[in-house]
């Protein structure tokens, strides 16, 4: 595949203000996006994709409650397949249960965590609940996996096939458990 740009074509852009340190952006091996302040070997970061996600949780990143800064991390689903501004649906952690719910504020589905098993070899759950926080997270040790919320209101297990260079389903909910 190859991009294109011509000189009027932004392909990524910030709103800093004015006295802002923001130097650098970065990618992380852990796929992290980070805007760094100063200088480029500091763990000082301005922002970072992993408290903001989207559609998608990547191993490490966490789902749920900072409760110090009140960062809430909920994933949100995209418009519609290929519309990635927000939808209808977003799926929040609390202290015991991950929650789907719909822009109306109806619940569409819950899960306990002591529900949650891991279903593909190699996924390492995290649960944390304690005074600084309630997250989820998780790792891959034996493929590349990810957790996405889809524009139609499904979480998702996927796994990466690197034979068939595609992201397989392992469950998917509501429907497979």
């Amino acid at each position: 595949m190859m991009i294109t740009y011509t000189k009027s074509t932004i392909v990524w852009s910030i709103c800093a203000t004015s006295g802002s340190n923001v130097s650098f952006a970065q990618l992380l091996d852990d796929e992290n996006l980070v805007l760094k302040q100063d200088d480029i070997n500091t763990q000082s970061y301005a922002w970072q994709s992993f408290e903001h996600p989207t559609n998608t949780l990547l191993p490490g990143m966490k789902l749920g409650l900072d409760r110090i800064t009140r960062l809430s991390r909920n994933l949100i689903s995209w418009k519609t397949e290929t519309d990635p501004s927000e939808g209808e649906y977003y799926l929040v952690n609390t202290d015991i249960t991950l929650y789907l719910y719909s822009r109306s504020g109806n619940i569409c589905c819950s899960a306990q965590w002591d529900g949650i098993d891991s279903r593909s070899k190699g996924l390492v759950y995290s649960k944390v609940n304690d005074s600084q926080e309630v997250s989820f997270s998780f790792q891959a040790s034996e493929q590349p996996a990810i957790f996405v919320l889809s524009w139609l209101g499904k979480d998702k297990w996927l796994t990466w096939q690197s034979d068939s260079r595609q992201w397989d389903k392992v469950w998917e909910e509501p429907g497979d458990r």
